[in-house]
C-alpha cells in the first residue's frame, strides 16, 4: 500500500525569505474554516524561512511521529512562519524579536479567531513550539484569554526549549494565565542547552525585561507545567530533528512508542506517511513571498 501524503498548510507573516518586516495579517495556503482542530508548529528566533522549512521537514518525519495515529490526533497540520530573525545581526538579534513575537502572536490569533467563526463547537488547536516560538505560543493563547475568545479552545501545547523566563509564567499579571490555558502543556526542556544557559539570560535583559532562567532550561515552574521530560545531552537545535523528540511527542498524545510497540504486532500499524511541505502557493492566493520564492533546498 502507498503511503499517505500530509501537506502541512502554510501560515505566515514573513515578507522575505531572510529578516525583513512582519506582515500584517496572516497569509495562509489553503482554506482552513472546514477543520475542527488544527495543530500549529512554530520555529524560534534566528531561523529563515528556510531554515524553520527544514525544521519542520525533520520533526514530522522523525520515526515516532510520521505515521497515521499521530497525524489523526494532530488534525490539520499548520506551519507557522514569522520573521524571528535579523538578516544581518544574527543571534545578537535577540531583543529585538521578542516585540515581532508578540505581533506575531496577536495577529494569527486574529487569523485563528476569523476562521473559526460562526461555528457551533469551538476550534480545537495544538501547539508544538520551539525557543522565542514558545513565547509567541503563549502570547497567542494571552491574546485569546484577553479577547475572551469563544471560538477557540486549545487542547495542548509541546513546549521545546522554550525561551521563556521562568518568572514569567508565575505571574498572573504575565503569562501564567495563558500557561495554565494551553491546555494539555508537555515541557521538554535539557541542562545541556548552552543558547539558553549563556545567551538567554542577557538577551533578555537586553529587551528590557530582566535576567532570568529559560523555562527549556530547568522545565519549571512544575506547578503550573506538571508534565516534564528532561532531554539528556539535548542542546539547542536538537529538538526538531532528534529521535527522542518522538518518542516524547507520542507520550504527550497517549500514545504507544515504537519501543514498547510489541513486535508481533508490527503488521497491524499504520505505514508510515509521506508530507511535504508546499514550496509554492496555491494558484489562487499568494501566500508569503518570503515562502514560495525562496526555493529552499
Amino acid at each position: 500500500m502507498p503511503a499517505a501524503s500530509v501537506t502541512p498548510a502554510i501560515l505566515t507573516v514573513r515578507t522575505e525569505c531572510s529578516g525583513g518586516p512582519i506582515a500584517q495579517q496572516v497569509e495562509a495556503s489553503q482554506d482552513l474554516h472546514g477543520f475542527n482542530r488544527l495543530t500549529i508548529l512554530i520555529h524560534g528566533y534566528n531561523n529563515s524561512a528556510c531554515v524553520a522549512q527544514h525544521s519542520y521537514k525533520d520533526f514530522l518525519g522523525l520515526a515516532d511521529v510520521n505515521d497515521a495515529s499521530v497525524f489523526a490526533l494532530f488534525g490539520q497540520l499548520c506551519a507557522f512562519y514569522w520573521p524571528g530573525d535579523a538578516r544581518f545581526l544574527g543571534p545578537l538579534s535577540y531583543p529585538n524579536e521578542i516585540p515581532k513575537a508578540k505581533e506575531a502572536a496577536r495577529i494569527l490569533g486574529e487569523f485563528l479567531e476569523h476562521i473559526a467563526a460562526g461555528r457551533g463547537l469551538p476550534l480545537e488547536i495544538r501547539l508544538v513550539c520551539h525557543s522565542l516560538g514558545n513565547r509567541v505560543a503563549l502570547e497567542l493563547v494571552k491574546a485569546l484569554l484577553a479577547a475572551n475568545s469563544q471560538t477557540i479552545r486549545f487542547v495542548g501545547a509541546l513546549l521545546m526549549a522554550a525561551a521563556v523566563k521562568v518568572s514569567m509564567v508565575e505571574d498572573e499579571q504575565s503569562l501564567e494565565p495563558a500557561a495554565l490555558a494551553a491546555g494539555d502543556t508537555y515541557v521538554l526542556f535539557s541542562n545541556s542547552d548552552k543558547v539558553l544557559h549563556f545567551a538567554f539570560p542577557p538577551g533578555e535583559f537586553l529587551a528590557g525585561e530582566g535576567f532570568g532562567t529559560a523555562v527549556g532550561r530547568t522545565g519549571e515552574p512544575t506547578g503550573v507545567f506538571p508534565r516534564t521530560k528532561s532531554m539528556d545531552g539535548f542542546d539547542h537545535g536538537s529538538y526538531w530533528s532528534g529521535d527522542a523528540t518522538g518518542t516524547q511527542v507520542r507520550a504527550w498524545l497517549g500514545l504507544a512508542t515504537s519501543r514498547t510497540i510489541d513486535s508481533n504486532s508490527l503488521d497491524e500499524n499504520p505505514p508510515a506517511v509521506a508530507v511535504e511541505l508546499p514550496q509554492r502557493s496555491t494558484p489562487s492566493r499568494s501566500v508569503g513571498a518570503s515562502i514560495s520564492e525562496c526555493h529552499c533546498d
